[in-house]
């Protein structure tokens, strides 16, 4: 998966922080550590860090199942996330 094809992926927006409910929030970042489009944003009330918009969960279930974390760990990394996981 490239970042490309993450913004082809349906999202959904939220309107409240997860979990506190707080509608006042500032952007933290536009992309992701590996360099995806994905807006986070932290809560001003509890400080939570979330993205929005973000994927929903049956697109999340699909995306750890058919092992696509793995392939996007082994791009941003160089290493498999077994061989992350002992250094």
């Amino acid at each position: 998966m490239t970042p490309a094809d993450y913004t082809r992926l349906a999202t959904e927006r939220l309107h409240a922080c997860p979990l506190c409910g707080c509608a006042t929030w500032h952007a933290v970042a536009s992309q992701d550590r590996a360099g995806f489009p994905a807006e986070s944003y932290c809560c001003s009330l509890c400080g939570l860090v979330f993205i929005t918009p973000r994927l929903p969960a049956a697109a999340y279930a699909e995306f750890y199942r058919d092992g696509t974390y793995r392939r996007v760990t082994e791009q941003f990394t160089g290493r498999t996330p077994e061989e992350a996981e002992v250094s």
